[in-house]
């Protein structure tokens, strides 16, 4: 007999009364707006240890800036269609099929 049957919640009782969330906790010893967490990381960031402070630094900087984009740059034919099958490329929208093209250096047709 399966684990779980279709239909049927996984738990029938639900929740525990009196069951706390982690949010709950988290709440109760930070805060419910998150500048004590703030505060601490911002203290961190001063710390001696170059590797807390380095930690601290990284993450109110990928809050404040979000991580750093890389950029590429791609040389050559990109023959992608070819390993797409004709199913696979028929299913495909014009915009789609003109990315493939364009990638490729060649004209997409209309003509699926």
């Amino acid at each position: 007999m399966p684990r779980f049957l279709p239909g049927r919640s996984g738990n029938p009782g639900g929740r525990p009364r009196g069951a706390t969330g982690l949010r709950q906790h988290l709440e109760e010893l930070f805060g419910s707006d998150g500048r004590q967490i703030v505060a601490r990381v911002a203290q961190l960031s001063a710390s001696k240890n170059q590797r807390v402070a380095l930690e601290s630094c990284r993450l109110i900087l990928s809050y404040l800036a979000g991580p750093p984009t890389q950029s590429f740059e791609l040389s050559g034919k990109i023959e992608a269609y070819q390993k797409l099958s004709p199913d696979a490329l028929s299913r495909l929208s014009q915009t789609q099929l003109d990315a493939l093209a364009a990638l490729n250096g060649t004209v997409a047709s209309d003509d699926r």
